[in-house]
This record gives structure tokens, sequence and C-alpha cells, in this order.
């Protein structure tokens, strides 16, 4: 009431909805003009990330993308718990990753208006070789011997022994 004869912008907001603004609006004078409006709840995704022996995986990394290009990051915290709130309904990528685990993701998953979607992350923990190499004989230490995993004929992994004929290869899957 009591607008003045003209045209106008009119708004819609709300913190759980996309906002919405309709230009051009005119009002005549003794008129009411009826402008409706139709916007689209906010979407969340949260879930955990867990190791494979289902204890929680704190400070994953998880990534949101969209088209190749990142929305949103955060870590998970002590109890693997991560949560991206405020999201426009749509086609996302979704990966949680850490270190000393593989990582794993979730691609073109459609999120829709008004969901809160939960997404979890089973993250299995990578392994490690190490040892020591030594001359068959003497026992004495073995430096820079070619160290390297493979499996089914594919290699996955090397390193070389240090100058005590130690070695770690770290992150075997």
């Amino acid at each position: 009431s009591n607008v003045i004869p003209g045209t106008y912008s009119l708004s819609a907001n709300h913190s759980n909805y996309i906002n919405q603004t309709k230009g051009g609006q005119v009002v005549n004078s003794g008129s009411t003009t009826n402008v409706d409006f139709a916007i689209t709840q906010l979407s969340a995704i949260n879930g955990y990330a867990r190791n494979d022996a289902s204890a929680p995986v704190a400070g994953a990394a998880i990534t949101l993308t969209q088209g190749g290009s990142t929305i949103a990051s955060t870590a998970s915290d002590s109890n693997g718990f991560y949560s991206f709130v405020g999201l426009i309904p749509g086609l996302y990528n979704i990966t949680s990753s850490a270190t000393g685990h593989t990582s794993q993701g979730v691609n073109n998953y459609v999120y829709s208006s008004g969901t809160n979607t939960s997404q979890d992350f089973i993250l299995t923990r990578v392994g490690s070789f190490g040892g020591h190499v030594q001359d068959y004989f003497t026992s004495a230490a073995i430096a820079n011997a070619n160290m390297s995993i493979s499996q089914l004929g594919v290699l996955i992994a090397y390193n070389t022994t240090d100058a005590a004929g130690n070695y770690v290869i770290n992150n075997v899957i």
C-alpha cells in the first residue's frame, strides 16, 4: 500500500532459498499489481569420512566441484563429519581424500531442491613395505639398491635403499 505509481524491482529473499528479483514491475495509480515468486530451496550435503575399519578419519579433505570448478571444500572433524550447506540444487562431484588413505569420490550426483543429502566415504588405509638389503655373505648394507613393487606385472611403486641399506615404500594400495 501507498506505493507511488512507477516502475519497480521486487525481490523475494529468504536464508534457505535462492533469492529472486523481478524488475520492470509497473504499479499504476489506484491499482494493485500482482507479482508472484517461485523460489528454489537450497540444499545441503553432509556425511562422514571413515576408514575401512569404520574409524573416523579426522582432517579428510572433502571437495565439492561442479563443471570442473571447485564450489567448496572443507575438512572432516574429529568424528569424521563434514557438511556443505546453502547449495544450489544441481549436478555435483564430491571427493574425499586423506593422507595414508585411498581417495574416494562420487561423480555426477544430482542434489535436489530442499534436500539434506547424506554422502559417506570409506577411505581404505594404505600400507607400506620396508626393510633392509644386505650382502648375502658379508651382511654389509647395500646402498642405492632399486626396490620395486608390482602386481600382476604392473609396476605399483618403487624406491631405493639409503646408505644403511634401508628402504620404505609408502602408500601401497
